[in-house]
Parts: structure tokens; C-alpha cells; sequence
């Protein structure tokens, strides 16, 4: 499966998230590419993954806050250590 089509299925069942965040193919896109990210930069921090994909820190803040939603994310670390890596499911190959 995958990426994009995974978390389109997540977004299908928590419609709450789709509606509160304005979720379209789009935002999915920028999701998937952080997704991809992380698979390769484990431990990332937001700024981080705002510069390496040339997006807004307040963007990127909105995306990882969806994916932590989804679970497909988690965050680790106080607020200015955050730090966000693959949920553990998708580091034994289930994506």
C-alpha cells in the first residue's frame, strides 16, 4: 500500500481531523513527503523538515500535527526538542 492511499484510508475513518485541519490531495501530498522523510531522518526536529521540504515552520507544524493524529508519527521531547520518527508500526514494514 502506499503512503498517499494509507493515510487517505486513515483520513476516511477520523473524519474529524479532515474537517478541522482542511485536509486535501495536497496537504496528503506534503504528508507523504514527510513520511518518506522520516523514514530516512529519524529523530527530526520541525525546522528541520520545514527546510528540507521548503515549507512554513506553522505549515509544517499543522502536517506533523495530523500525522500525529493519524498515529503515523510520534513525537518525542518537550516543545523546543521535539523531535518526530515513524509510530513503530512502520518500522517493521507495515506501510
Amino acid at each position: 500500500m502506499s503512503i498517499k492511499q494509507e493515510i487517505a484510508d486513515k483520513l476516511s475513518i477520523n473524519r474529524e481531523i479532515v474537517d478541522k485541519l482542511s485536509i486535501n490531495a495536497d496537504f496528503i501530498n506534503k504528508m507523504s513527503d514527510i513520511i518518506v522523510f522520516l523514514q530516512d531522518n529519524p529523530h527530526s526536529k520541525t525546522g528541520d523538515i520545514a527546510d528540507i521540504l521548503k515549507l512554513s515552520v506553522s505549515s509544517t507544524k499543522r502536517f506533523l500535527r495530523a500525522l500525529v493524529e493519524l498515529q503515523m508519527i510520534t513525537p518525542e521531547g518537550a516543545n523546543k526538542n521535539r523531535t518526530y520518527s515513524i509510530a513503530e508500526l512502520k518500522k517493521r514494514g507495515e506501510l
